[in-house]
């Protein structure tokens, strides 16, 4: 077993926004929070290749709330 030299970079991702989505917009948002969740993901294990550490571990902080914050929550989580 091989221990990294330096610590497993770690990057949290603060959310929040509106509470009442439109409808009509839900999935276009969504569809936008998903792509960029996936881009910072894809870049940290781009880092992860060149660095000396352990794998970068993303987090997402959100309080969780009805709407925009519920969506980037669940996004994550299928993002793994």
């Amino acid at each position: 077993m091989t221990v990294p030299s330096r610590p497993a970079p770690a990057l949290r991702i603060g959310i929040t926004g509106a509470r009442s989505l439109a409808p009509d917009q839900v999935a276009r948002l969504a569809a936008q929070v998903r792509t960029v969740l996936a881009l910072i993901r894809d870049a940290l294990l781009a880092i992860d290749r060149q660095a000396d550490a352990g794998p970068a571990i993303p987090r997402l902080i959100s309080p969780l709330a009805r709407g925009a914050d519920r969506m980037a929550a669940r996004s994550a989580l299928d993002l793994g």
